[in-house]
């Protein structure tokens, strides 16, 4: 081949090459890839840093999750402890989440589909949230999360201010109040788990025992009682919210009861409820005998991380049965 022809083939190779490239450049400028089978939160995925704040609105609440001293809490520094397998899951549903299917959003759609994230004491949906994603103040993804499709395989979700409504993989978990997040419960006592319980209030001390779970209690006169509302509080206790002892005013809950609750198993967990006849909030501090001591150590320094230094908001009718309650 002669250097006419070796020119003839490099200018052509320039020219095709130049085509190519300006194709390329309007293929990705004016006909974007579509956005299906990609992450739906690829920045806060791809991100060089951690993610360490999700902000949540719900149609009944709103709040933050925030990552401090390497445990996930909720609405910052004074924040309690975020549940810490409701955090996991709505992390990993981020990380695999990825676009399904589109329509064009209109209003009426937006309605339909829960992506309309107003907060309505009336709306009784559940699964409905506005989620966004930062990095320190760096904003990495903000998308509203819907109701599931008809299978419950998707989940509808809308990138506020885009024209899309889409179906994204994943079925994302989101409780509508911020209680719910929490780490929860705050203890979990079966009646057949009960042995004891010694209750101190007004100055009156009185009692609940029994030598098995197959007996009834007795109290301490000895005669029986039926006190199955009350046991059937310790099953599942929950608590709406969490203060910090040193930030809690006491003298605003004067009145007080002191229960002992012992278990067959050998552990002991003190409770102090305070009230003002309107809300209960109550402490917390568990221990073991001797002879089990070993045994529970673990549990029991877990259970202090958890609860040491914080005084907990119970439910209104739990904490007036756990409150009111004489045997």
């Amino acid at each position: 081949m002669n250097k006419r022809h070796l020119l003839t083939a490099f200018i052509l190779f320039l020219i095709s090459s130049a085509f190519a490239a300006s194709a390329f450049w309007w293929l990705n400028s004016r006909q974007p890839v579509s956005q299906i089978g990609q992450l739906v939160f690829a920045n806060a995925v791809n991100y060089e840093k951690s993610v360490d704040r999700i902000s949540i609105t719900t149609t009944k609440d709103s709040f933050e999750l925030v990552m401090q001293d390497n445990y996930w809490r909720i609405n910052g520094a004074e924040g309690y402890f975020a549940g810490l397998m409701l955090v996991n899951d709505l992390l990993s549903a981020m990380n695999r989440s990825v676009y399904y299917s589109k329509q064009s959003a209109t209003p009426e759609l937006l309605k339909q589909y829960g992506l309309e994230v107003t907060q309505n004491a009336d709306d009784k949906s559940t699964n409905i949230a506005a989620v966004k994603v930062y990095s320190g103040k760096v904003l990495l993804n903000e998308i509203n999360l819907g109701k599931k499709s008809e299978n419950g395989l998707y989940t509808y979700a809308y990138v506020p201010g885009g024209k899309d409504i889409w179906l994204i993989s994943e079925n994302f978990t989101l409780p509508q109040y911020r209680y719910s997040w929490y780490q929860q419960p705050l203890f979990s006592y079966p009646e057949q788990s009960i042995k004891t319980v010694v209750s101190l209030k007004d100055g009156n001390k009185s009692l609940l025992m029994r030598l098995n779970n197959k007996q009834d209690f007795v109290n301490k006169d000895l005669k029986a009682v039926n006190v199955s509302l009350f046991m059937d509080e310790f099953k599942y206790v929950i608590f709406e919210d969490a203060v910090r002892i040193k930030d809690f005013d006491f003298k605003l809950y004067p009145q007080s009861r002191k229960l002992r609750v012992g278990t067959f198993s050998g552990l002991t967990n003190e409770l102090i409820i305070h009230t003002d006849g309107k809300k209960y909030w109550l402490t917390t501090e568990l221990s073991a005998s001797n002879l089990s001591t070993g045994k529970f150590k673990d549990y029991i320094e877990s259970y202090k991380l958890l609860t040491a230094g914080w005084i907990f908001e119970l439910p209104e009718l739990s904490g007036r049965i756990l409150y009111s309650t004489e045997f």
